[in-house]
């Protein structure tokens, strides 16, 4: 939307100053010859803004921008190859993809979810330890734009008639269901980060963030020079600035927790007490 406002003030200052004609009443006019079709879209209308010196069919007229019209549809976020390895760090940030599948035979994890997203078992194993694999027994309620292509969804079989029926977080129990028994249904089907690759039986539930988003400047800062102060149980880090401090949805590693600790010789990421945006440099 900020885009397209932009967009829009742009060629309304642009056009105030032109005069706009299209690449159709250009070539009727035949003033100068079509774009080749390696410069233009085959299906795309460009719009030709001219100076007003020149008379819309003035044979000495040539155009000042050439730019397909944008298109206001999604594009599909999957690449053209699929990704063997998380590094070296993409120059330039990936967009999200995100793959929810649900196991029709029992098997090893890596196994299953390389051969239904045609991904190596490496890099299967390298998400799962970047925590961006998720894993439930159950397969849970999904939109129902999700609920297709093999993905089921849990809510099939619920009844919505009664309701006495109505359970935690607007979910409701099945027909017949004891609370005990709708309890354990929510924990089945509530997904947790994968971290290790183990068996999993038919019906469980990935969520596979195959993009995770990235903090690549984590690796070029020189920790040890950013810990202010540190005792037995505490740390006081001065945060840098594009990272953030814990960790995402998508990504358990490249966070300030994690390379602090490192930093001061611990295992595990460290327990903050506030929280600082990506963007903001400050005190933690």
């Amino acid at each position: 939307g900020v885009m397209r406002s932009a967009l829009a003030s742009n060629l309304a200052a642009i056009s105030s100053r032109c005069t706009r004609t299209t690449i159709a009443d250009n070539r009727s006019a035949g003033t100068f010859p079509r774009p080749s079709a390696s410069r233009t879209p085959r299906n795309s209308s460009c719009l030709w803004l001219t100076s007003p010196a020149h008379s819309p069919h003035s044979a000495s007229r040539k155009p000042l921008i050439n730019r397909p019209r944008i298109s206001l549809t999604m594009a599909s976020t999957a690449s053209s190859s699929p990704p063997t390895s998380l590094f070296p760090v993409p120059s330039v940030p990936l967009p999200p993809r995100v793959e929810h599948l649900t196991v029709q035979q029992p098997g090893l994890a890596s196994t299953v979810i390389s051969k239904a997203l045609q991904l190596s078992d490496e890099f299967v194993r390298e998400l799962m330890g970047f925590g961006a694999v998720y894993h439930a027994e159950m397969a849970p309620e999904l939109p129902s734009h999700l609920a297709t292509a093999g993905v089921s969804s849990a809510a099939k079989g619920t009844d919505t008639s009664s309701s006495e029926n109505q359970g935690k977080r607007g979910k409701k129990r099945k027909h017949g269901q004891t609370e005990r028994e709708f309890q354990e249904e929510q924990r089945k089907m509530r997904p947790t980060r994968l971290l290790r690759d183990m068996e999993v039986e038919a019906g469980a539930y990935f969520r596979v963030h195959v993009q995770p988003k990235r903090f690549p400047s984590v690796y070029n800062i020189k920790w040890k020079d950013h810990i202010i102060a540190e005792g037995d149980e505490w740390v006081v880090l001065n945060k840098p600035a594009g990272v953030t401090v814990n960790s995402t949805v998508d990504n358990l590693k490249e966070t300030c927790a994690a390379f602090a600790a490192t930093a001061v010789g611990m295992a595990e990421p460290l327990r903050v007490t506030h929280r600082l945006d990506v963007a903001t440099e400050g005190v933690l």
